[in-house]
């Protein structure tokens, strides 16, 4: 019998960030790579910039649908963060404070956030479903893209929704 994967994005606010609108744009990498368990390692690299003259960013805050998450890292220039977390109603809240300040107008804190997650992806009989977070629509994101590894025992991709707006060759071979 051939497996096969399907993959949905459903939508929610990942992030709520502790400035005030149009003070820092957000440029997101987010991969997803998944294990042949199912386990997921979630990489989010965060660039933000600073987009007044006077202010730097100090903390930022993530709200995850999900209260499968562990073994949470981040760090930025400065060295490693030690992240704050609170799950409750089905979330998981990270914040982080920055190590680093980047003033001035134009500066960029890039920083990382990396976590697994054990409800990504999951079996429904012989049938992988993946589920990757998406965003709601923000002012502050400037760019947001998406990698997702999956491994070659999940099959081939049979339905995908919505479409990515771009995407590669769909490749198990890794």
């Amino acid at each position: 019998m051939k497996k096969s994967l399907l993959l949905f994005i459903y939508f929610f606010i990942p992030f709520a960030q502790v400035f005030a609108s149009g003070e820092f744009s957000a440029d997101y990498n987010v991969q997803y790579a998944i294990a042949p368990s199912g386990v997921t390692i979630v990489t989010q690299n965060v660039t933000l910039t600073n987009q007044q003259s006077n202010l730097y960013p100090q903390k930022y805050t993530i709200t995850i649908d999900s209260t499968s998450i562990r073994n949470v890292i981040a760090y930025d220039n400065g060295g490693i963060i030690k992240p704050e977390f609170t799950q409750g109603n089905g979330k998981t809240e990270i914040a982080l404070t920055f190590n680093e300040k980047a003033a001035g107008l134009g500066k960029q804190l890039p920083f990382s956030l990396r976590y697994e997650s054990t409800d990504i992806a999951i079996k429904n009989g012989s049938i992988w479903e993946v589920n990757v977070p998406g965003v709601a629509n923000d002012p502050d994101l400037a760019s947001y893209s998406v990698t997702l590894n999956v491994p070659p025992s999940f099959g081939s991709n049979a339905y995908m929704s919505p479409r990515p707006s771009s995407a590669g060759k769909w490749n198990t071979d890794q």
